[in-house]
């Protein structure tokens, strides 16, 4: 298997957010023969002006859930098992 690599980028306007997904993985190498994936995944939003900083707690719950929901939107029931 060869090395691998993968970005994605989406942007949802509705919500104000965007999401990118970097995957790779490495060549299974001798003795263990494992295979190596990253799964990087950066939720961000922007504003065009300054928020206040007490609103900050309720944009970082929102990324995190989105970020959560992608992820598992992601990968199917068999990789789950391989978090377990």
């Amino acid at each position: 298997m060869s090395q691998r690599l993968t970005v994605t980028q989406t942007r949802d306007p509705e919500l104000s957010y965007a999401a990118v997904l970097t995957m790779a993985s490495l060549p299974i190498t001798p003795p263990d023969r494992r295979l190596i994936v990253l799964y990087d995944l950066y939720v961000l939003r922007s504003f065009e002006r300054p928020e206040l900083p007490s609103a900050a707690a309720g944009h970082i719950d929102f990324l995190h859930a989105r970020q959560k929901k992608i992820f598992e939107d992601s990968i199917t029931d068999a990789t789950r098992s391989l978090f377990q």
